[in-house]
């Protein structure tokens, strides 16, 4: 889980590099925060980018603290 504000300097692009490498398809990840460096767009481009679409959920937006659970 990759959770809190999207800035550039969290190494998001690191994460979904990594991601991108793993081999065992029993796997499954999410990316959830406000985005603050990125836009939306530019994070789905990544997810594609990196062939991650199919296994990374992304939930680009704030999410209150009732709500993380």
């Amino acid at each position: 889980m990759f959770f809190g504000m999207l800035r550039n300097d969290k190494g998001i692009e690191y994460f979904l590099e990594s991601l991108s490498g793993m081999k065992d398809d029993q796997w499954r990840a999410i990316i959830a925060g406000a985005p603050f460096d990125y836009t939306e767009r530019e994070i789905l481009e990544m997810l594609t980018n990196h062939s991650l679409s199919d296994r990374v959920t992304a939930h680009i937006r704030y999410i209150p603290s009732e709500d993380v659970s």
